[in-house]
């Protein structure tokens, strides 16, 4: 049997200094504007390949640059609209692509 997937894992992750360094540098180098609309503020800062039980402990996931993003609540509920939301995410120009394959450079353009 698989391990245990819990969409809402992480929640210990949430309370460690490093994911409020993280945070408040993502929040920085994203400008403080959602990367999907460009048009509102940040509010949550989202994981593209989600926490579960299976990669919490993985810093490359769970506390990796790469792996989040600035984006607003309205954006953040369309990324979690679709009904297999732990796989795939909508992209700012509308496509459909597995969260395995995103980095934050995908929404940052890679200037």
């Amino acid at each position: 049997m698989s391990a245990k997937r819990r969409p809402s894992g992480g929640r210990r992750l949430y309370r460690l200094a490093a994911w409020r360094r993280l945070r408040d540098a993502v929040i920085a180098r994203d400008g403080g504007i959602c990367v999907m609309c460009r048009l509102r503020p940040c509010e949550i800062v989202h994981h593209i390949v989600p926490i579960d039980d299976t990669n919490e402990r993985d810093p490359a996931v769970a506390l990796g640059p790469d792996n989040v993003i600035c984006v607003c609540r309205g954006c953040h509920a369309r990324l979690h609209g679709g009904a297999k939301q732990e796989d795939v995410v909508i992209m700012p120009d509308g496509t459909v692509r597995s969260v395995h394959s995103l980095t934050a450079e995908d929404f940052l353009g890679g200037d």
